[in-house]
Parts: C-alpha cells; structure tokens; sequence
C-alpha cells in the first residue's frame, strides 16, 4: 500500500507538467493571434 502511494506523484506531475506545455503553448498562440489582429486592425 505504501509502495502504491509512493508512485502515484510521479505520473501525475508529468501530466501537470504536459498540461502547462499544452497551455503555454496555447497562449503563444493566442498572443500571435491577437498581434496579427491588431496589427490588421492598425494597418487597416
């Protein structure tokens, strides 16, 4: 039971640590959207 407890952090900060890649990469994304926006706006 112990062992159990033991190994259950390690594939759940993995996960976490996707989850914020997956999400760091979604701003990134956004932030060129909203540049490439603005700047039509500007432009435009």
């Amino acid at each position: 039971r112990p062992r159990g407890i033991a190994s259950e952090p390690g594939p759940q900060r993995q996960h976490s640590e996707s989850a914020y890649c997956l999400q760091s990469q979604f701003f990134i994304l956004v932030d060129k959207i909203l540049q490439r926006w603005f700047q039509h706006i500007c432009f435009s």
